[in-house]
């Protein structure tokens, strides 16, 4: 390789450490490890269970205060400050009494002033007949306020503008929250709250706050940092990358040169061993094992004569399964008289050899060792 590509790519390498990009932008939910994130029935019910002022997460209103007062921004008929938020109740899935049988409000939170409409959404669009939704909202308030809007991820005004004049129609005034806007009310409101809130609801209600602000991520909004130094290193990173294929190619293509030629040796299919096989530790490729599989005679261990390629060299070398192993592969070396290069807790090197070493090399060196092993897999 030339010096100059070299260079382009140590250089690269120490602005990525100094950019420190290989650390975790984000540790995962609970509701993400679950695999429920973007479930939005699940969703609904949890926001259900925390605008309830009377559940068990001792938040009272919060939850619905903080809803309220992000729509009142956009509409101040929403304000909490004109109406009684407690005691709450919240149910999902209100089917609705339009002809459409499928049609159900995600979630309807009734006070003793206001029954409260929410369409709640995670990755849909809003599609949904709004004007129905309005109508059955309006039903169950009786004399109470009626009041319905859309929680969305991202800002979806527009959308809810065109069904605004059919819900007013209603007597229903609709307006659009962003999951941005409840979580910040919350988080302004929790100081006093979290005083007499149940810790361990607390901790379920932090949690579900962070996987719907996970969600509301963009990638470009959350890679930023990356997409900026991608753009500003791509050639280097593309001389890197390259690079990694052509050696990666290299190595695993000896590896399964090396299995076809011990395949094919006489002298080991005499020996009836099993087919040898190749191992990665990496998806890379950039370390590569040719080994057999033997089991040893009488006893529930195995060795792995093996030729595999180091950072400094390529070693032929018995990995072992554990001490029993380990101990009778040195014996059974010692008695062949063969040299120990290197001892280590789960191999033994017996040859080091360069890079470079012809596969008429390593082949032989192999099997050497395997003749060595012979007695410990066979009676």
């Amino acid at each position: 390789m030339e010096d100059a590509e070299l260079r382009r790519m140590r250089h690269l390498l120490t602005l990525l450490r100094r950019a420190g990009l290989e650390r975790p932008k984000r540790r995962k939910t609970f509701m993400e490890v679950a695999g429920i994130e973007r479930r939005e029935v699940t969703i609904s019910k949890i926001l259900a269970f925390l605008l309830g002022s009377e559940a068990e997460h001792g938040l009272s209103d919060l939850w619905l205060r903080s809803l309220l007062h992000a729509a009142s921004d956009i509409d101040p008929r929403f304000s909490p400050d004109s109406l009684q938020t407690s005691p709450a109740s919240a149910i999902t899935e209100v089917v609705t009494a339009s002809a459409d049988q499928n049609l159900r409000v995600d979630v309807v939170v009734e006070t003793p002033e206001l029954v409260l409409g929410i369409e709640n959404k995670i990755d849909a669009g809003l599609y949904n007949d709004l004007g129905a939704y309005a109508m059955q909202v309006r039903e169950m308030a009786g004399g109470r306020v009626p009041l319905l809007l859309t929680l969305t991820l991202h800002d979806e005004a527009s959308s809810t503008t065109e069904w605004g004049a059919r819900c007013e129609d209603h007597g229903v005034p609709l307006c659009n929250v962003t999951y941005d806007a409840l979580l910040a009310n919350v988080k302004a409101g929790m100081g006093e709250a979290i005083l007499v809130a149940d810790h361990e609801w607390l901790g379920y209600a932090r949690d579900f706050m962070r996987t719907i602000e996970n969600l509301g991520e963009t990638q470009m909004q959350f890679d930023r940092e990356l997409f900026e130094f991608m753009c500003e290193n791509a050639p280097e990173i593309e001389l890197l990358r390259s690079k990694m294929e052509e050696v990666a190619s290299a190595t695993k293509s000896q590896g399964v040169r090396l299995q076809a030629r011990l395949a094919e040796d006489e002298e080991i299919a005499a020996m009836g061993l099993p087919r040898p096989r190749v191992w990665s530790p990496d998806k890379y490729y950039l370390w590569c094992s040719t080994y057999f599989h033997l089991e040893l005679s009488g006893r529930k261990v195995w060795v792995h004569p093996e030729i595999a390629n180091t950072l400094a060299c390529v070693q032929v070398r018995c990995w072992v399964s554990g001490p029993t192993a380990r101990s009778e592969t040195r014996k059974a070396m010692n008695d062949a008289g063969l040299a120990i290069a290197e001892e280590h807790d789960n191999h033994l090197v017996y040859r080091n050899l360069p890079l470079e070493a012809s596969d008429d090399e390593l082949v032989a060196e192999l099997k050497v060792l395997i003749r060595a092993l012979l007695p410990l897999v066979r009676d």
